[in-house]
């Protein structure tokens, strides 16, 4: 009889532990269900947070786009220049780094026509640091000859950075629109900044009685005159597109060279299928270095542009009527520098597209 109670407890005993166990079981799935529900949750909305925090800066990006650049990889410096781009913001200085920047990585990628565009959007024809200024000189130096792909090449890269310039506009103007205290990339855009506890005080302290003093002559500003009215020639050089292909000339020569004849029947080429069909003409723009008097180099520079148009009419009679020419002497010299090979790049003429002849 005391053996079997003894049994009966072992086996109640045992009972009441497995269903402590299971009790237990089901508390702590309980509690960890929410849990790991929540955890998900905080996870999936702090994705976006984690990739805004792995976006790098202006600066971070154009190191990383210089460093894959002297590593060889022109694809990833070009792709990080680009980004730096981007982050360069309503920044005319970093944006005109960021150009140069691509430029010289598609120069280094052997894409020249590219890399003119770049270059010369970051300035290289105006003003621009020295840096932009050797990396295009020595481009135009090493670019001797333009297929007409290489140009068709070039003018699709202008329109590719004139959109790339839209994208930035378009968001330089969403940043500016967002409310105040909004945040943005880890900053709070518009927030009035805090002022102390005695600032405060002195906007509403009262101001003494201003002593009298005699009263202030104020003086008539001088009148500026007539502004001065633009020229038509002004106006049509501002409704031009320059397809900047250069075809160069000698010492105090209107000859076309060897050289410059093959470039000419490759701008023949280009010019038939731009100007078919359409109330464009090309306009021939001579230019000469920076020697001798204006009235000599206003002279030769014209026999220049009238030297290539005579060939490609000859080469492309289909370009009759469709081009005209005028000469700006040495008012508009592409280098200063007094080397050969700056003066040599002087010499040229340029081709730009117009609606009205001239």
């Amino acid at each position: 009889m005391k053996i079997a109670k003894e049994h009966n407890q072992l086996i109640y005993g045992i009972f009441r532990l497995a269903m402590s166990a299971s009790l237990m079981a089901a508390i702590v799935s309980c509690a960890t269900q929410p849990v790991a529900s929540t955890t998900a949750k905080t996870n999936a909305n702090a994705s976006p947070a984690t990739v805004a925090e792995n976006r790098l800066n202006y600066d971070q990006y154009l190191a990383q786009g210089k460093s894959a650049l002297n590593s060889g990889n022109t694809t990833q410096a070009i792709d990080n220049f680009k980004q730096a781009l981007r982050e360069a913001g309503s920044d005319a200085t970093k944006q005109q780094e960021a150009y140069g920047n691509i430029g010289l990585a598609y120069q280094a990628a052997s894409d020249n026509p590219t890399a003119q565009a770049y270059l010369e959007k970051a300035g290289a024809k105006e003003q621009a640091p020295a840096w932009i200024k050797d990396g295009y000189k020595h481009l135009l130096s090493s670019q001797k000859f333009m297929t007409s792909e290489d140009m068709e090449r070039k003018l699709q890269a202008e329109k590719d950075i004139e959109q790339e310039q839209a994208q930035l506009l378009a968001a330089n103007q969403d940043n500016s629109s967002e409310e105040p205290g909004s945040k943005r990339r880890g900053f709070i855009v518009g927030k009035p900044a805090m002022t102390t506890a005695m600032n405060t005080k002195e906007d509403y302290r009262p101001k003494p009685a201003e002593a009298k003093s005699k009263p202030k002559v104020v003086k008539r500003p001088k009148h500026p005159g007539p502004a001065p009215m633009a020229s038509a020639h002004a106006d049509t050089q501002s409704a031009e597109t320059a397809l900047d292909i250069r075809i160069i000339f000698a010492v105090a020569s209107s000859v076309l060279t060897p050289e410059g004849q093959k470039q000419a029947d490759e701008l023949g080429k280009l010019l038939q299928q731009k100007l078919q069909d359409s109330d464009q003409v090309a306009v021939l723009v001579g230019h000469t270095d920076i020697l001798g008097s204006e009235e000599y180099n206003d002279h030769l520079s014209e026999e220049r542009a009238n030297a290539v148009k005579s060939y490609l009419v000859s080469k492309f009679p289909d370009l009759k009527g469709k081009l005209s020419e005028r000469g700006m002497g040495k008012r508009q010299p592409i280098y200063k520098e007094m080397d050969e090979e700056s003066q040599r790049l002087n010499r040229r003429v340029e081709v730009k597209l117009s609606r009205s002849p001239e």
